[in-house]
């Protein structure tokens, strides 16, 4: 049913695992907390034209915080993310059905924790201005057949990743340790970590773990 004119605030896990066409926010909702949504599966997103919390742009498919530039949650129709999206926050993505790839825009700075949870993606590239990504931000889930991202990358005038070309894995700078890898995957010299989720539910036949990994 709607939401009641009544209602300015909606809390995590306010409506999980629910199937949803169209979620409809009313001009009315002012603060949506992060995994509002948690695990819904979301066709398309409208947001009332009158509403000044969230950005009301036709089409988006996205509930975007106006003031601080947060994607909260999305519909499985998202390719691109948008432009104003400085950062997705945790949980915006999971359980929704998303393509085999998805775009993150030039801007984005942060992106939060189990973000694009449980999404089979073959490709990800992280842009220039990314300077964090959560734990198991694109960590598959156990109910994942079988694993697709064979390929990672990093713009090239990122401060606070490294990727040697070929590795397909991402390091953190400032620990050098390795937060994202796939079943392509080679390890580099001078890691001192493997972090939280880096390979959950990838499909490895074999690994060889560098000398000084912690």
């Amino acid at each position: 049913g709607n939401i009641p004119s009544s209602i300015k605030h909606i809390g995590r896990g306010a409506f999980s695992s629910l199937k949803i066409n169209t979620l409809y926010i009313p001009e009315n909702i002012e603060t949506i907390e992060p995994g509002a949504f948690l695990n819904c599966s979301i066709d398309s997103i409208k947001i009332h034209p009158d509403n000044r919390f969230f950005d009301t742009t036709p089409g988006i498919n996205c509930i975007i915080d106006c003031k601080t530039g947060v994607l909260l949650a999305g519909a499985k129709s998202v390719r691109i993310i948008p432009d104003n999206v400085i950062e997705i926050s945790n949980d915006a993505f999971r359980g929704v059905e998303l393509g085999d790839s998805i775009v993150l825009n030039e801007k984005l700075r942060i992106i939060g924790d189990g973000a694009f949870y449980g999404h089979n993606f073959k490709a990800i590239h992280i842009p220039s201005n990314v300077h964090k990504i959560g734990d198991k931000a694109f960590a598959l889930d156990e109910f994942a057949n079988s694993n697709r991202l064979t390929s990672i990358t990093l713009d090239d005038r990122n401060r606070h990743f490294n990727s040697p070309q070929g590795s397909n894995v991402l390091i953190r700078k400032k620990d050098k340790a390795l937060i994202l890898g796939c079943s392509n995957s080679t390890i580099p010299k001078g890691i001192k970590s493997i972090g939280y989720g880096a390979f959950q539910d990838f499909l490895i036949s074999s690994v060889n773990i560098p000398e000084g990994v912690l």
